[in-house]
């Protein structure tokens, strides 16, 4: 029989463990919303005034916060960007990926994951032969969408250190964003920055 102390104990211990579980989850996601501290209400109505001009199949990228669809790409109001709307693929000057190369130490499995993920099968070839081999990595990948008269789209897909399953979530959105605009013809450019230590 458990004494009046180990039995608030047990208590409190079971409600954590529900909080965790439960809510904290919630809470995360919802301070993680890039809409967050933006009015709700106005939010939803531009959502619903959005698809007024969206046709057909629309993918819809939850990092980026955009949703694509086959006439044109909507940027869904977001705290991290100047400027939201509907734009059809032909009104998008051009784009253009921004990243910094960095030398990095993996090794086994690991290498073979990041450098599938960065550098496709050949990467993980390379990743998983090379154990405690220095390895070239990615330390930061944006990617700029240029729209006519209006300031420049930048979406930050890694910005420094990064677990391997969110490397792997954000290069999965930027190659399906990336395949919605060569698709649609917009130009591309590709810029290098100078190399991390």
């Amino acid at each position: 029989m458990l004494s009046t102390g180990q039995s608030i104990v047990v208590a409190l211990v079971i409600v954590g463990t529900f909080a965790m579980l439960f809510y904290v989850p919630m809470i995360m996601k919802s301070m993680s919303d890039p809409t967050r501290g933006l009015n709700q209400e106005k939010v939803h109505e531009f959502d619903e005034k959005a698809q007024d001009f969206l046709d057909g199949y629309q993918k819809r990228l939850d990092y980026s916060n955009i949703i694509l669809a086959d006439t044109a790409i909507y940027f869904r109001p977001d705290m991290r960007r100047d400027a939201y709307g509907v734009f059809p693929y032909n009104e998008i000057v051009d784009y253009h990926i921004a990243y910094q190369p960095t030398t990095t130490t993996r090794s086994g499995a690991g290498g073979a994951v990041v450098g599938g993920l960065l550098f496709g099968v050949v990467g993980a070839i390379a990743g998983g032969l090379a154990t405690r081999r220095q390895l070239n990595s990615i330390k930061e990948l944006t990617l700029v969408v240029h729209v006519k008269n209006l300031p420049a789209f930048k979406i930050n897909f890694i910005d420094g250190e990064r677990t391997e399953s969110i490397i792997k979530n954000r290069i999965t959105e930027y190659e399906q964003l990336r395949a919605y605009l060569d698709n649609h013809g917009v130009p591309y450019t590709q810029e290098v920055l100078p190399s991390l230590p």
